[in-house]
C-alpha cells in the first residue's frame, strides 16, 4: 500500500512539473511574440496611428518647425537633398540655409501633389494627415486601411534603414499638426531654416 501511494505521488509530481514547463514555455513564447509584435523583426506591425484622439498643436510653422526636421533628417545629397535626382522624386531642400525660394519649392512639392508610390494619395493632403502619404512614410503605417500604394509598392519608412528608428513621436506629431492645420506656407519668421530639427537621422523615398 505504501509503495502504491509513493508511486502515485511520483506520477503527480512528474505531471505537475511537465505542466509548469509547458506554462513557462508558453509564457516565454507569448512574451517573445509581444516583443516582436511591437515593431520587432518579423513581428506584427504596430497599430495604425489613432487620429480620433489626436489634438493638433496650433500654429505650427512650416519654416520654423517643419523645414528644420527635413533639413536635419532627410536632406543629404544622396536622399531628398539632391536637386537632380532626389529620392522618391521628392526634393525637400538643402541640409542648411534654406531660403524663401527653397521653402516655396519644397512646399509646392509636398502640398496637394500626388505621391509617386501612391498616386491616389497626396504627399500632403491639407487638413488630412491620416490620408497624407508623408505621414504614412514617417509612421511606417503601410498596412493601414487608408493606404493605397501603386505598382511600385509603398517603399520603406522614413528615415530608411533597419538600424535607424522612426523619428520621435513628438517630431512626427509636429508635422502631423502642421498638416491637420491645413499645411500652410507661412512666412519665415526665424531666418533661414537650417539643420536645427528635432531628432532622427537619414531619410528615404517620401514620394
Amino acid at each position: 500500500m505504501r509503495v502504491a501511494v509513493w508511486l502515485l505521488s511520483l506520477v503527480v509530481v512528474a505531471h505537475s512539473s511537465c505542466d509548469d514547463e509547458a506554462a513557462t514555455t508558453s509564457a516565454s513564447a507569448q512574451s517573445s511574440s509581444a516583443t516582436s509584435g511591437a515593431g520587432g523583426a518579423g513581428g506584427a506591425p504596430e497599430p495604425c496611428f489613432d487620429y480620433a484622439s489626436f489634438a493638433p498643436t496650433p500654429a505650427v510653422s512650416f519654416a520654423d518647425d517643419v523645414m528644420p526636421v527635413f533639413a536635419q533628417n532627410c536632406n543629404s545629397a544622396t536622399c531628398h537633398g539632391s536637386t537632380t535626382s532626389p529620392d522618391g522624386k521628392l526634393y525637400l531642400g538643402r541640409a542648411s540655409m534654406n531660403d524663401e525660394t527653397t521653402l516655396d519649392t519644397v512646399h509646392g512639392n509636398l502640398v496637394g501633389v500626388a505621391a509617386t508610390r501612391a498616386p491616389t494619395m497626396m504627399r500632403v493632403a491639407p487638413g488630412d494627415a491620416e490620408h497624407s502619404f508623408l505621414m504614412i512614410k514617417l509612421d511606417g503605417d503601410f498596412a493601414c486601411p487608408q493606404v493605397a500604394c501603386g505598382t511600385l509598392g509603398c517603399g520603406v519608412k522614413m528615415p530608411h534603414g533597419s538600424s535607424k528608428p522612426k523619428l520621435d513621436i513628438g517630431v512626427r506629431n509636429t508635422i502631423r499638426s502642421w498638416i491637420q492645420n491645413g499645411a500652410p506656407r507661412d512666412a519665415n519668421s526665424g531666418g533661414a531654416a537650417g539643420a536645427g530639427g528635432m531628432g532622427g537621422a537619414g531619410g528615404t523615398g517620401g514620394g
